[in-house]
């Protein structure tokens, strides 16, 4: 629990901008408070046990001294004793006193944690730079209007890093802010979202100062996307909400009525580009039984539209599981079981040492062909890639790899003096391990043996036959009308193998399996499941990209009055870039105010406005048309020279 806690905090302050970008105070102290009541009740009940227990074991291991001093003294004062009332009475007094000692020790911890507290306290009791909260009211709807006034900002060491800024917006203007490195973009952006307090001039949003703003009126009104945007650790969906419900925090009445509804989201990751992605989310997800019996017999459905519909024309793409017929796609183990293990003793990778499977190897006649196909495969390889560098590249179509490389390398000189049978176990282990992973459609030096082939088919049937009855569950089997839980959602679906991976391949099932959601009406449904993913610490389940495009759907959600976005998609691919930029110029010209820090020159051509910056100054304002008439400071930016009037 207590690192959980040192987790939220570093979250917390590496998230800073984020957090302060969406005012999301009490979203972030009730996180904290949750755990610091928890450890609280916690570190009470510890203490209480702690030292309740070590009071009551000094009294009793006390007690019966004290009886026998009680009994002398006693004894004394009849007379029976002399010197011994006296002895009686001290040492009665000593060890009535170790309990209370006990206590006032603790009390002394106790204030020692006080003090330690207040003084951490104390520490850090910072007044807020700006007043987090408006007194008596609701936040302020602003519109969208910006004007800047001889903005000044002075950091830490009078470094000027903002010198006498003057612009001006009016609502659904689109500002590009560009200009060469180091010259105080992000840190204009920033000064306008509140992130920084500026040092003198005027910023007035909708009429309004900066200044006067509370946090929560800055944002209600303003969305900011950074350029390294913070992920929490949580869901997509969490993630996605996260600045409408900081927006909406607060509110008593009709919060979930105004939160984005699934389709709002839906909307937003397509418009995005993160709709694909959050899908491949769902489809990857493992159901439970108990829990989603009604989706999966419907999922059955969809694989049964899947095959008819796309069968033919994914052929190449995708190997069907059919119970006749050899899979030679999957390995020579998957092939023999043909179902989903259940149990870790029969994942592929832990059959050749499964006494179970031996033996029934051995029953099926079986044992003596896999270890021929071992030597074999082993004796190729060796041949054919011994002499290369131990590089993964040219192993991507051998069952061994760069690693097992030298160990096969002794067992196949071996091989060329010793017959099969005169093997020890560890090296027919070797080469039973080696031929149950090999498969025909990808590791090409050897071909698979047509009778061993037959001998395989045969030894499926046998080996369902046996393990249903020695062992039923163990494996679910590859049965076209019942659904597999133990394996994803995608793999029920296909309910076969991917030949091979490929942009065109993977974009063809894509769409084909999209299709088929569609007309069972579950799209929605796996699309939902897959905003559950969980994205880990700081997003490092996501890529760069994907956590780019997850940070500019939230703000998107919120529809703020006012964007900013800096540098919002230097982490994107061209043609993520110019989708976001195509919405910015459809979707949200007019409709908010925007100020976005641009590093890419070529997509600024349609915004409203483009200010040149450098050294901390505007040098420059206008539209991209006049600008580069004047062949000023984005004449020289674009094209590496200035002409000087």
């Amino acid at each position: 629990m207590t690192r959980n806690l040192s987790g939220i905090i570093g979250e917390a302050v590496a998230g800073i901008h984020e957090i302060h970008g969406n005012g999301s105070f009490r979203i972030e102290n009730r996180k904290f408070d949750k755990l610091v009541d928890a450890l609280f009740k916690v570190r009470i009940t510890w203490n209480l046990y702690k030292f309740g227990v070590k009071v009551l074991n000094n009294f009793f291991n006390n007690l019966s001294p004290f009886l026998v001093f009680i009994v002398g003294g006693y004894l004394a004062i009849k007379g029976r004793l002399d010197l011994g009332a006296l002895v009686a009475f001290i040492s009665a007094q000593e060890k009535l006193y170790d309990p209370w000692k006990e206590l006032i020790q603790f009390y002394q911890v106790y204030q020692d944690a006080d003090v330690r507290y207040k003084r951490t306290m104390e520490y850090f009791d910072v007044s807020p730079e700006h007043t987090i909260e408006p007194e008596d009211r609701e936040p302020y709807d602003l519109e969208g209007s910006i004007e800047i006034k001889d903005l000044s900002f002075v950091a830490e060491g009078g470094i000027q890093l903002l010198d006498q800024i003057n612009l001006s917006l009016d609502p659904g203007e689109q500002l590009a802010v560009v200009g060469f490195s180091g010259s105080g973009k992000s840190v204009l952006a920033q000064c306008i979202g509140q992130l920084h307090k500026y040092t003198s001039g005027h910023v007035y949003l909708g009429g309004k100062e900066l200044e006067a703003l509370s946090k929560r009126d800055v944002t209600h009104n303003v969305g900011v996307v950074s350029q390294a945007p913070f992920t929490f650790d949580g869901t997509i969906k969490e993630n996605l909400l996260y600045s409408c419900a900081s927006r909406l925090d607060g509110e008593q009445d009709g919060v979930n009525d105004k939160m984005p509804s699934l389709d709002d989201m839906i909307e937003a990751l397509q418009q995005i580009g993160l709709f694909v992605d959050v899908l491949r989310f769902g489809l990857n997800t493992i159901l439970l039984h108990d829990e989603h019996e009604e989706l999966a017999s419907r999922l059955i459905r969809v694989r049964e539209n899947f095959k008819s519909d796309f069968g033919e024309e994914l052929a190449d793409y995708v190997e069907f599981f059919q119970e006749d017929q050899y899979l030679y796609h999957s390995t020579v183990a998957a092939n023999l079981t043909f179902g989903s293990p259940n149990r870790e003793s029969f994942y592929a990778e832990n059959l050749h040492a499964d006494e179970y499977f031996l033996r029934f190897l051995d029953s099926a006649h079986l044992t003596r062909p896999l270890l021929k196909l071992g030597a074999n495969l082993c004796g190729q390889t060796v041949d054919i890639l011994g002499s290369l560098s131990p590089d993964q590249v040219f192993f991507e179509q051998s069952p061994i790899t760069a690693d097992e490389l030298e160990g096969f390398k002794l067992l196949a000189a071996r091989l060329e003096k010793t017959r099969l049978h005169e093997l020890s176990a560890t090296e027919s282990d070797g080469l039973l391990k080696l031929a149950l992973r090999f498969t025909p459609g990808v590791h090409k030096m050897v071909r698979l043996p047509e009778i061993l082939e037959g001998l395989i088919l045969e030894g499926r049937a046998l080996f369902r036959e046996k393990i249903s009855r020695d062992d039923p569950g163990v494996i679910s089997f590859y049965e076209p009308s019942m659904y597999i839980y133990s394996q994803s959602i995608l793999d029920n679906i296909l309910f076969g193998k991917i030949k091979s991976i490929g942009t065109q391949a993977e974009e063809k099932i894509d769409q084909s399996i999209i299709q088929v959601l569609i007309e069972e009406d579950l799209l929605e449904t796996i699309v939902e499941i897959g905003m559950e993913f969980q994205v880990g610490s700081k997003g490092d389940k996501l890529s760069g990209g994907q956590r780019q495009k997850l940070a500019i759907a939230r703000v998107f959600l919120k529809e703020p009055r006012l964007l900013i976005m800096d540098e919002a998609t230097s982490a994107l691919d061209n043609k993520s870039q110019a989708r976001i930029q195509s919405l910015l110029d459809t979707k949200w010209k007019g409709r908010s105010t925007l100020i976005a820090v641009i590093h890419r020159l070529d997509i600024i051509k349609e915004y409203d406005k483009i200010a040149v910056m450098k050294a901390g100054r505007i040098g420059e304002v206008g539209t991209y048309d006049e600008l580069i008439s004047r062949e000023g400071m984005l004449y020289e930016l674009i094209y590496g020279r200035r002409t000087e009037s």
